[in-house]
């Protein structure tokens, strides 16, 4: 695996001759604050549009299906799914946009909130129908974890 120069700002790697987009969905503080915005008071940038209706909640999905679909063409897509709502949210666009092109990864470590994991496995399975691989790395991880204080 190794990075493809050209298309590293939009988050595309080259895995055996096929281009495969990997989305990272984090909530990184320090962006927010270099850009104005307070967590203390959450104020958001005035440049940020507000989405205040259903009408504009719709036309944004349509754009973002739009954009996503362009982007990825007939590629695969690789999302960390961790049942939370950053990442729960990408995956519900990108099943709107994709389908089956996406391939949702989730990795129970032993220290999810209680049925995160379940519920991961029948909101984006059962009744979103994702590709989605989970595994259980519950031992592996608190085994590691033991004896740490």
């Amino acid at each position: 695996m190794w990075l493809d120069k050209k298309k590293a700002k939009k988050g595309a790697w080259r895995i055996q001759e096929k281009t495969l987009f990997i989305i990272i969905s984090v909530f990184y503080i320090p962006t927010f604050l270099l850009e104005g915005i307070s967590m203390a008071n959450n104020v958001r940038p005035e440049t940020m549009a507000r989405i205040t209706t259903p009408e504009l909640a719709e036309k944004f999905i349509e754009e973002q299906v739009a954009e996503i679909q362009k982007q990825v063409g007939d590629k695969k897509v690789l999302l960390a799914l961790s049942g939370g709502v950053d990442s729960s949210v990408v995956a519900a666009l990108l099943i709107k946009a994709i389908g089956k092109q996406l391939v949702c990864v989730h990795v129970n470590h032993g220290l999810m909130r209680k049925n995160e994991s379940e519920n991961v496995i029948e909101v984006f399975r059962n009744q979103l129908d994702a590709n989605l691989i989970y595994v259980d790395a519950t031992d592996r991880f608190l085994d590691l974890l033991a004896g740490v204080s």
